[in-house]
């Protein structure tokens, strides 16, 4: 496409011809700011960041251009009566785009402005992942953090997938949960799994003092509490909405949810303990093809998910909600296996036996005929 286009001379042209292109697309996006040269402009941007030589290359010589581009993108970005695609480029573009130090603080405000619930869900997590994107210090992980009781639930949880990519931040929500000022109940039991194999010792060490509350319950006796107390008379349209309240996120039966774990419709011709003890104690038996891997990125990022397809160059990994992260294997710093199930422990603590029942007794309904 020509998007991809541009962004292949943007990495490959000569800097001052890359300059050159730069600084027209710019001037272009300010004067006409349509949603294809906003995309254009977003796309050359990525590829120069991409170059090697991207952060020696002199910015003065079109200042101009740097001042007059972040003025329309801060306006589009701010404008409520603007289409939302349009104003998603233009938070995108804040996240990436080249600036003198001057607009930095400007654009940063205009990005942490829309942190609120009146924005709209897509372009609050817009706005979190281009601060994360634009700043990786300390700071960010504050402005992300403050005000946090305002905070709408789905805008909480993009804000906390952000944090737990960095060292640095990860600490900073922990010591917040620690303090009071956050709680843990913040965290998905995938994130605490997560955290709790951490390879930083120090945020491994933090996370237990953190979860301690939380600290684990005897395995086997949570298996037999929900095999002794299943109802035989479970609801299957109320172990439907259980599913897509608890399982969704990495499961993925009619239609509903994400398939990043097992089909849970090959548990309907087995024993109801199969199926308790996959969900209670995942830990017992794990399939290597669902054994969660941890990548560490010369970025400072740690991604963690399913590795789900490997070449020569790169490796993917599939989290939970069926998100993929493709690395390269130039990015990658460190990759080691938690040894664990994707699948976290303590799933009593979101679905009582009752629900356990209800479901059992849906996914009872996707059995094949014989």
């Amino acid at each position: 496409t020509r998007q991809q286009l541009t962004a292949w001379i943007a990495s490959l042209t000569a800097p001052a011809e890359m300059l050159q292109e730069f600084e027209k697309l710019a001037d272009r996006s300010a004067m006409q700011p349509t949603p294809d040269n906003l995309l254009q402009l977003e796309q050359f941007v990525r590829g120069w960041k991409k170059r090697t030589d991207a952060d020696s290359v002199d910015l003065t010589s079109i200042d101009g251009s740097l001042s007059k581009a972040p003025d329309t993108l801060q306006r589009l970005a701010s404008d409520d009566s603007e289409n939302v695609d349009t104003r998603l480029l233009a938070v995108k573009l804040l996240g990436v785009f080249p600036t003198v130090q001057k607009s930095q603080s400007d654009m940063s405000e205009t990005l942490v402005s829309l942190l609120n619930a009146r924005t709209p869900p897509a372009l609050q997590q817009a706005a979190v992942r281009a601060l994360a994107t634009r700043h990786s210090g300390s700071s960010t992980a504050d402005q992300l953090l403050s005000d946090w009781p305002s905070r709408p639930p789905g805008l909480r949880r993009a804000i906390v997938a952000v944090l737990l990519e960095r060292g640095e931040w990860t600490k900073i929500l922990l010591e917040r949960m620690q303090s009071g000022m956050l709680s843990v109940a913040e965290l998905e039991l995938t994130q605490q799994q997560q955290l709790l194999n951490h390879s930083d010792a120090a945020i491994k060490a933090l996370a237990e003092q953190c979860l301690q509350a939380t600290q684990k319950t005897n395995r086997s006796e949570v298996v037999n509490q929900y095999t002794s107390g299943l109802m035989e008379d479970g609801d299957p349209a109320q172990g439907k909405e259980v599913f897509r309240k608890h399982c969704s996120n990495c499961h993925r039966l009619q239609d509903i949810g994400h398939a990043v774990g097992p089909d849970l419709a090959n548990y309907a011709g087995k024993p109801v303990s199969a199926l308790i003890v996959a969900m209670m104690d995942p830990g017992q038996a794990v399939d290597p093809r669902y054994q969660a891997y941890i990548a560490v990125l010369n970025d400072g990022r740690a991604l963690t998910g399913l590795i789900t397809e490997e070449t020569a160059t790169s490796l993917t990994l599939l989290a939970p909600e069926g998100k993929r992260e493709t690395i390269l294997r130039a990015d990658l710093e460190e990759l080691k296996s938690t040894g664990k199930s994707l699948m976290p422990e303590g799933f009593e603590k979101n679905a009582s036996v009752e629900d356990v029942s209800h479901l059992w007794a849906w996914i009872r309904t996707q059995r094949s005929p014989s």
